[in-house]
């Protein structure tokens, strides 16, 4: 009980600073705790999202972009904490995999179950599908 009474004390004593200290923690953690730390950008892109927010409410986020890349010299520019914008084709396929492992198929029989589903079933090849003709 009484260490509960000495912490509430202290901490009405000490808000402010336990807030402030919070808040330094959480800028410092977006700027070096997600790995990005080497990619070059704006200064204020690294700690928050705000810049981005601001840029891209302004209209001209696109001419911001080209900018950058410009400014940086560089495949890579970090625009936000835990974004970073590219202009390598190749990065963007590893980045997002948008290399087709897929075949798409359209589903032609309707079983049962399948009745309220005729969206397109995704296999990794067609066999199964063709077996199932």
């Amino acid at each position: 009980m009484l260490v509960d009474q000495v912490l509430l004390r202290l901490i009405e004593a000490h808000y402010i600073s336990i807030i402030l200290a919070g808040c330094i923690l959480y800028f410092i953690r977006n700027k070096y705790g997600h790995g990005l730390d080497s990619i070059p950008g704006p200064f204020l892109a690294s700690f928050t999202d705000w810049w981005r927010y601001v840029d891209v409410k302004r209209g001209s986020a696109h001419l911001t972009h080209v900018g950058l890349f410009r400014r940086y010299k560089g495949d890579l520019v970090r625009i936000g904490p835990k974004c970073v914008t590219t202009t390598n084709m190749n990065a963007i396929r590893q980045i997002y995999g948008t290399k087709l492992i897929y075949s798409k198929v359209m589903a032609i029989t309707q079983s049962s179950t399948m009745r309220y589903f005729t969206k397109y079933i995704m296999l990794l090849s067609s066999l199964p599908f063709i077996q199932c003709k």
